[in-house]
């Protein structure tokens, strides 16, 4: 019996209605610059294979030109607060004022 490929992509059925990405990544982000701002968290899910990551990397790769946000990446395997507070460190120079770096 050949095994199956984990992310090859399967839906068990055939979807009535497909989301675009690009919209999706466009409403996204049209939310985040929105002023006030209504929604301040968001969350992707779905099966392997269905394009969460390559969603986040577009949403991040739209933000990054615009100079209001910093982007930070993080990995899932380390100390996230310590590897934010580092990031941010080094992109916020007046963050410097309220964090000791010996610390």
């Amino acid at each position: 019996m050949q095994k199956r490929n984990p992310y090859s992509i399967s839906f068990g059925r055939i979807p009535h209605q497909y989301i675009s990405r690009s919209l999706l990544i466009e409403d996204l982000i049209d939310t985040l610059n929105s002023d006030p701002v209504e929604e301040q968290a968001f969350k992707l899910t779905g099966v392997r294979g269905t394009g969460k990551t390559v969603t986040l990397t577009a949403i991040e790769r739209e933000l990054k030109d615009d100079n209001q946000w910093i982007i930070v990446d993080l990995k899932s395997n380390s100390d996230i607060s310590k590897e934010l507070v580092a990031n941010l460190y080094g992109e916020v120079p007046f963050l410097t004022s309220f964090i000791d770096a010996n610390r």
